[in-house]
């Protein structure tokens, strides 16, 4: 339809663009008539049958010697050879009685093949190149696990193509140009689609960004144009008298008085549709049928008075309709006819003054069904799944095997175990016919879910089993920070606690993903936020909350600054938020999500990066926005330095980039090539640091342009912070184990395994205290020096 509407352009965690713009052929494959239109780069265009120039093509077939001859060549060898020809066969489909041609028999599936192979020969002759994608709009009536669904996808890879989508006619039809004012977003249509051999009818509402919703949809399939042609030849053939039964009755019982019997049927067909289409321009017509002299006279009151029962039908179907979905025709916006039956005045009366609501007409009701498949296939970047994510904390477990393939024995733990590490989960045979034990990982865990029954061959590699954390993760910990055995008193050399000690355990709403944290410089507060939408700041000591902020979706990130009483947050939203006291201070709105924030220890400057490749810079003060820096792609991390005049940021498509802030201007960058997750500057700016999905993390003395220390991971960086003076480096990869180094001398002084991977880690300021999130969906905070208190 005419709606204003933009599709999405991505997918988060999916990439932009991910299904590149193939030619796709939209078949509006009908009882008596078909139609197709190609989209392509450059846009959609209807296919005309070459022999007549028209949009639409007759379903018909008919036999030549070895050639089947499609459409309207089809119809002309009729009346030769009207045993050779055959129309009207979408009836036929999902029946196993073949079609015979003369001597040759076809099922209804290899015929429709046919007409569809015959659409993407002239398509391919028109783009000059091949078409492999089709959209096949089927009845409404073919449900989930109606076999002629099965059909038309079978008769669509036999046409050649080799992608096959299918598509309700009532719903491709909602898709197509309306005539007059453009139908607006939120409004909801019942599209009553009266074809040549089905009549079909959906609930449709529409959406903003251009796709609809199908509510519901019912079907007749022996209620079509051709049912109402069937009525008036009915009626042409009582008015005929004994004149028109001679001439359709053969007179001996010989293959030339049955050719002509059947030739005079065909004709006879022709001439009611002939007289129908005249009845729906003019109140009365006549006619004189072939080579009779039968003259044949009909008013449309007539004619109405023959249809009416039909066309009643069709009203209660949209009633059945409304019913089943739970709506009332109140509640729905217009009703929207589609299918050539619909251009009879007569359709339009009787379903206005049925039904009460404002009619709407496509462009083209023969048409409309073709054109609007079209429109849907253009939504195919959208039609696209992504990975699922697993709940936090579990993972599946795989075992290589030596032969390829073992037949699994047994299960030796049940779904909800408990086990300890490298014990076994499972046995398993190979074809030597021993028994192996599959174990588990050098780590507890816990079942979640078997994925393999007892007796099945499975392969190397397999999926087999997913498993979690155990409920508790053996780590210790001392909710009011107690003083670690044997602290060192003030004024002793600093001693590192190479795994450190655990001060506080945050957990959000069970289950909630929770994001990396954030310490203030003193170490006093702790940031949190997670996907159960809040983001917190507490205090670590006594673990009472400072500060809560709830947005309306999961939030991705957070800071804090001004010595705990300002938190800065960010969502799947377009809003970057900073609070204090659970107010807000300031809202920095972007185009859409907010995946990253920082603010300064003073308070004074706050930033936001978004997935709409813009950063933000507020004098928070004067609320005054004092630079926009445009990205070329998603923002995934940034940090400032104390004074708020340097920035870093780190990109998806893998560069990280210095802002001077007063300037706007970037003065420097770093080219990873794939996405930089984490930045982090020292107080001062001097000294940055950088962590990239590749593993790699470097720490470079940023004005003279030096890296000061390069490491590699087996697993991407998620985030690397830096301590004030810039000395100490704090890394989170994907990994089970958190990490703090020396940048000078390159020492590792923690090393703090945890019992899932981890997703963040933040120093505070002087480098004595780390937090960290993990997949276990929870933030703790160590104590890394015998000196905490």
């Amino acid at each position: 339809m005419d709606l204003t509407h933009g599709t999405a352009e991505r997918a988060h965690g999916a990439g932009r663009g991910t299904v590149a713009q193939q030619p796709v052929l939209a078949v509006d494959f009908g009882t008596s008539a078909s139609s197709a239109a190609l989209l392509t780069e450059a846009g959609t265009r209807l296919l005309k049958e070459r022999a007549t120039g028209s949009w639409t093509w007759p379903s018909a077939v008919c036999l030549r010697d070895d050639t089947l001859l499609i459409g309207t060549p089809a119809e002309h060898r009729k009346k030769v050879r009207p045993e050779l020809y055959r129309s009207e066969f979408k009836r036929d489909i999902g029946q196993d009685a073949p079609i015979p041609l003369g001597e040759r028999s076809y099922t209804p599936g290899d015929l429709v093949a046919r007409v569809l192979a015959a659409f993407r020969d002239e398509a391919e002759r028109l783009i000059g190149g091949p078409v492999d994608r089709a959209v096949l709009t089927v009845p409404a009536s073919y449900g989930p696990a109606d076999p002629r669904r099965h059909v038309m996808l079978e008769a669509g890879r036999a046409a050649g193509f080799g992608a096959v989508e299918l598509l309700a006619e009532p719903a491709a039809a909602a898709y197509a140009p309306v005539a007059g004012k453009p139908v607006g977003p939120g409004q909801t249509l019942l599209v009553y689609d009266f074809g040549g051999g089905t009549f079909d009818a959906a609930l449709v509402r529409l959406r903003e960004d251009g796709r609809h919703e199908v509510l519901g949809h019912n079907a007749l399939e022996d209620c079509g144009g051709s049912d109402i042609d069937a009525l008036l030849l009915a009626e042409i053939r009582t008015r005929g008298g004994e004149a028109m039964a001679a001439a359709l009755r053969p007179g001996a019982e010989t293959a030339g008085a049955r050719t002509a019997a059947r030739r005079n049927a065909l004709e006879l067909g022709d001439f009611a549709r002939r007289l129908k289409h005249q009845l729906s321009a003019d109140s009365y017509v006549e006619d004189i049928f072939g080579s009779t002299d039968v003259v044949v006279e009909l008013d449309r009151k007539r004619f109405v008075k023959i249809v009416e029962p039909l066309l009643a039908r069709t009203v209660d179907c949209c009633r059945s309709l409304l019913t089943a979905a739970e709506l009332t025709l109140e509640q729905v916006d217009a009703v929207l006819l589609v299918g050539g039956t619909t251009r009879m005045p007569a359709v339009a009366d009787l379903v206005h003054q049925a039904l009460g609501r404002p009619l709407r007409s496509v462009e083209d009701p023969e048409l409309a069904v073709a054109q609007g498949a079209a429109r849907w296939a253009s939504y195919a970047k959208e039609r696209h799944l992504v990975p699922a994510d697993h709940p936090r904390g579990e993972r599946p477990l795989s075992w290589h095997f030596a032969g390829g393939t073992v037949e699994l024995v047994q299960w030796l733990q049940a779904p909800g175990a408990v086990y300890a590490a490298g014990e076994a989960l499972a046995l398993a045979r190979p074809s030597d016919g021993s028994l192996w034990e599959l174990r588990a990982e050098a780590r507890p865990g816990r079942i979640v879910a078997q994925h393999a029954a007892v007796g099945q061959t499975v392969v190397s590699g397999d999926w087999l089993v997913t498993v979690g954390a155990p409920e508790a993760p053996g780590i210790p910990e001392a909710p009011q920070a107690p003083a670690p055995p044997g602290a060192a008193k003030p004024g002793d050399t600093v001693a590192w606690l190479s795994e450190g000690w655990l001060l506080r355990t945050v957990r959000h709403t069970r289950s909630s993903e929770v994001v990396r944290p954030a310490l203030s410089a003193d170490g006093r507060w702790l940031a949190t936020g997670a996907s159960d939408r809040t983001a917190r700041v507490l205090e670590i000591a006594t673990g009472r909350t400072l500060t809560t902020v709830r947005h309306s979706e999961p939030v991705l990130t957070v800071a804090v600054g001004d010595g705990g009483t300002l938190l800065a947050s960010g969502a799947r939203g377009p809003d970057a938020r900073l609070s204090r006291h659970s107010d807000s201070v300031l809202v920095s709105t972007h185009g859409d999500w907010v995946r990253a924030v920082a603010v300064t220890e003073d308070g004074r400057w706050f930033a936001s990066g978004s997935d709409d490749a813009v950063v933000h810079v507020w004098d928070v003060g004067a609320r005054r926005r004092v630079a926009s820096l445009r990205h070329e792609s998603w923002v995934l991390a940034l940090a400032l330095s104390a004074d708020g005049r340097v920035l870093a940021t780190g990109d998806r498509d893998g560069t990280c980039h210095v802002w001077s802030v007063p300037d706007a201007v970037e003065t420097w960058s770093i080219p990873y090539g794939v996405a930089v997750n984490g930045v982090s500057l020292s107080a001062d700016g001097r000294r940055l640091a950088n962590g990239v999905q590749s593993g790699r993390v470097h720490v470079w003395d940023r004005p003279r342009g030096e890296c000061l220390l390069t490491l590699d991971h087996a697993a991407a960086v998620n985030s690397v912070s830096l301590s004030s003076d810039g000395s100490l480096l704090a890394v989170a990869p994907a990994l089970w184990s958190a990490q703090v180094r020396a940048v000078d001398t390159d020492r590792l002084l923690c090393d703090i395994a945890h019992p899932e991977a981890l997703t963040g880690a933040s120093l505070s300021g002087d480098g004595r205290r780390l937090a960290t999130s993990c997949q276990d969906g929870t933030a703790r905070v160590w104590a890394l020096t015998q000196e905490e208190p």
